[in-house]
């Protein structure tokens, strides 16, 4: 499917992705697609938080301003984010993940002339195994044979992690984390981690 000229502004939108052991995707315009998103656009605050578990092992949150994973296939081309972020993890057993992207947070399909603007700011906390924050200006993880061309980035990161065992963040004005490839990108905003 396509998704185009699609613009949301001063949008306040708040999700809470449970801690029960699952993968979860969050994006403002798609969670987890592999078609096309085409010069859309969306603006305003975001505030995500993956919940606490007492039993359950690994918990994922894979979120982006725009699509929470852009999949095989999957094309955004000319879409922009202008957002106020804040990305909170609580863990009281196992270990919590928080992917987040300016645009996507996850990528295997193709992303081209996108850009991220406005701030991000995590907030990682783990009484149990740990706590990890892998975030981008534009993708938060890029996986193999995708890629991010002609895009750009003026995001803020600010990070903190408290975690009792292990904390670990991997931030990237434009990419957090990558296996895939990117040409032609830029990135200007502030990164900050504790």
């Amino acid at each position: 499917g396509i998704i185009s000229d699609l613009t949301l502004s001063d949008v306040s939108i708040s999700y809470t992705a449970p801690g029960d052991g699952r993968s979860y995707y969050f994006g403002c315009l798609v969670g987890y697609g592999t078609g096309t998103l085409r010069n859309c656009s969306v603006s305003g605050t975001l505030s995500l938080s993956l919940g606490a578990s007492e039993e359950y092992g690994s918990n994922y949150l894979r979120a982006g301003g725009l699509i929470g994973y852009n999949g095989y296939g999957g094309a955004l081309t000319g879409c922009k984010t202008d957002l106020t972020r804040l990305m909170q993890s609580a863990q009281t057993a196992g270990n919590g993940y928080l992917l987040y992207g300016g645009i996507a947070g996850e990528n295997s399909g193709r992303i081209s002339l996108c850009e991220s603007a406005g701030s991000m700011t995590f907030d990682a906390r783990s009484s149990g195994a740990g706590a990890a924050v892998v975030a981008g200006g534009i993708v938060g993880e890029i996986l193999e044979n995708s890629i991010v061309l002609l895009s750009r980035s003026s995001a803020a990161l600010r990070n903190t992690i408290i975690a009792q065992y292990d904390g670990s963040a991997m931030l990237g004005g434009l990419v957090g984390m990558s296996s895939g490839n990117m040409a032609a990108c830029a990135a200007e905003g502030r990164i900050e981690s504790e």
